[in-house]
């Protein structure tokens, strides 16, 4: 009997052997189906999951609104050309091409001061109205989850990437610097929204993979040092995975980018 690719996902991160390991795509944009057309797939070709032989891997999140909250209404602000200038849910200006999918540019961001941080964690990171972050409809979404034969993953934090979303790169940099108090302070309220989160879910849910999504690193190397991690992050994710074993998640992964390998040993 052939293995469904949750099956083969569960084998290959126990190291267990398995017909394949699992592969899939993961978000093709329009774009890039376009082009693979003109390069030689097949017009008739929808499915490209089924052209190469493949199997969908589904996931479920289950995380209640995790990052700033209430969110940004994303708005167009102007158009220039073939350019989109737009208000984002987190607060920034991006600029998108109305011709073609890419990646946004990010070009203002709403934090650009001490001030504007304690400004944006007290309107968007208050911990004291937790229960408006879990939808109404939040218990029949993890029941349709379970049904489905989805992996049901909820998120485990992402602490550099809220920072930077909110502040840029350059941003993060110098607040990490200039007022780690107030960085400290809207990762333990980052922190107390994951786990509540994760107490909820995990009472409702069989939980298979807790996630981590920071986009932390360059093509040479970490977006922050390793000694920064250390103190400002890493101590929440012991907390969280400690948190998860009790729970009995089995798995974990983290979307990273660029090269991470100074940060792998902690």
């Amino acid at each position: 009997m052939a293995l469904t690719e949750r099956e083969r996902f569960f084998r290959a991160m126990r190291y267990e052997s398995a017909d394949r390991r699992p592969l899939h795509l993961v978000g093709i944009w329009n774009d890039t189906l376009d082009r693979w057309h003109r390069e030689g797939l097949p017009a008739s070709v929808t499915d490209v999951h089924a052209h190469l032989g493949l199997t969908p891997l589904t996931t479920a999140n289950i995380t209640p609104a995790a990052g700033p909250f209430p969110r940004f209404e994303e708005r167009v602000l102007r158009e220039e050309g073939d350019k989109r200038y737009s208000l984002d849910s987190y607060g920034r200006t991006v600029v998108d091409f109305k011709s073609h999918t890419s990646m946004p540019e990010w070009v203002d961001f709403p934090v650009k001061s001490p001030e504007d941080l304690r400004r944006y964690m007290d309107e968007h990171f208050d911990v004291d109205t937790l229960d408006a972050r879990f939808p109404a409809d939040w218990d029949k979404r993890i029941e349709r989850a379970g049904q489905g034969g989805h992996l049901i993953m909820m998120d485990g934090g992402c602490y550099y990437w809220t920072l930077r979303s909110i502040a840029g790169v350059d941003g993060a940099s110098y607040l990490f610097y200039d007022a780690p108090e107030l960085v400290d302070e809207l990762f333990d309220r980052y922190f107390t929204v994951v786990m509540e989160g994760l107490r909820r879910g995990c009472a409702r849910a069989t939980v298979d993979v807790i996630g981590f999504g920071e986009d932390i690193g360059f093509k040479t190397g970490p977006l922050i040092s390793p000694a920064m991690f250390r103190e400002f992050i890493l101590p929440r994710y012991r907390a969280t995975m400690d948190f998860a074993r009790k729970a009995g998640v089995p798995c974990t992964w983290y979307d990273s980018d660029g090269d991470i390998r100074q940060l792998i040993p902690d």
